[in-house]
């Protein structure tokens, strides 16, 4: 692991539910549940060493993730990252990466309420403290640093539709010795399409029970800087098999005006 607030968000290239602490909007509804024939994606494929591939356990919970990138400035090199996850009765209770790195996570009246962060050599890295709302969306994640250099606190803020959708993510840091938290960017779903998501949810790395972000394909996303232009947008077109869930996706980024080639993901299940 590495001592930057967004080391895992980084490394894993990416792409909770419990009960409730706090509220994005008034008293909001509890989306329609997902179908009983829902499946998940076990690997999603860009080329034969550009990937992501999931494994479960056979309550359909997350039991391994595994990324695996070209990285070439100076290179090509292949890159492989690789989180396990154990669970206890139904809880994850702790992940833990090939190099040794290990995440435990901590209950309260039955639901996740925070987890610490530990580098390989058993130095704690941080503390994250999770928040809900009252149907049980995640709402709010702070990453607390044991001993900041610049950056001592790290937060997300997440907004749904009622059909429980990310709808807005915003991101903060608060400098060491700051009482306030400084914007550092905004991220707008704009547009979904009317198909199920199969791909399990993460937060900053972190795939929990229950997360659910995306219940449906998102299309079109929008980054903003702190003073509120555009950074970039990302497109995104799916194809789906006879029961629409998607096969493939073609995505591309369009920054100030141009647009990039596009990146075709096959998924397989």
């Amino acid at each position: 692991m590495k001592k930057m607030s967004q080391f895992l968000m980084v490394l894993i290239a990416g792409s909770v539910v419990f009960s409730s602490c706090r509220k994005n909007d008034d008293e909001p509804s509890s989306p329609t549940p997902l179908p009983e024939n829902m499946k998940w994606v076990k690997k999603v494929v860009a080329g034969p060493n550009d990937y992501y591939a999931y494994t479960y356990t056979g309550q359909k919970q997350v039991d391994s993730y595994t990324s695996k990138w070209t990285y070439s400035p100076e290179g090509p090199v292949i890159q492989t990252y690789k989180v396990t996850y154990q669970y206890e009765n139904g809880k994850v209770k702790e992940a833990a990466t090939q190099s040794g790195g290990k995440q435990l996570f901590f209950y309260k009246n039955n639901q996740l309420d925070r987890s610490e962060f530990y580098f390989p050599n058993g130095e704690k890295y941080a503390d994250h403290q999770y928040m809900y709302n009252n149907i049980k969306q995640l709402t709010e994640i702070i990453e607390t640093i044991t001993e900041p250099i610049e950056v001592s606190q790290v937060r997300t803020q997440l907004f749904y539709d009622s059909k429980g959708n990310l709808t807005k993510r915003v991101n903060q840091q608060k400098m060491k010795g700051a009482n306030q938290f400084q914007l550092t960017s905004t991220l707008l779903v704009e547009q979904y399409d009317n198909k199920y998501h199969t791909v399990p949810g993460d937060i900053w790395g972190q795939y929990l029970p229950g997360l659910i972000l995306y219940r449906n394909n998102p299309i079109r996303i929008k980054e903003l800087l702190p003073n509120g232009t555009v950074d970039q947008i990302v497109h995104m077109s799916y194809e789906y098999d006879a029961n629409g869930f998607p096969t493939a996706r073609i995505q591309h980024i369009e920054v100030n005006g141009q647009h990039k080639p596009s990146i075709r993901f096959d998924y397989e299940y």
